[in-house]
């Protein structure tokens, strides 16, 4: 379940990253030959990341480990810093 209650939309904006993931991967399994998405897991998550940036708005950033690919970190293009007030 996702909360959209939360100041921080973390689980949100990992969920369209982990659904452009998906998205790219599927994509290069319909190539055929051409693409074999084992061998190009880094490719298909830096392909996400960017659809990703693309579907968000605002001030963002994100640092993800990813099983068998590495570490992801991307931001928003501004580098908007977002503050939080107090009470």
């Amino acid at each position: 379940m996702i909360r959209l209650d939360d100041p921080c939309f973390l689980q949100v904006l990992l969920n369209v990253l982990a659904d452009e993931i998906h998205r790219a991967h599927q994509r290069c399994s319909q190539e055929g030959v051409a693409c074999d998405p084992t061998n190009h897991k880094m490719e298909l998550v830096f392909e996400a990341g960017v659809a990703t940036m693309k579907l968000l708005k605002g001030a963002y950033s994100c640092i993800s480990m990813i099983a068998g690919v590495g570490l992801i970190a991307f931001r928003d293009p501004f580098g908007i810093r977002y503050a939080m007030q107090p009470g």
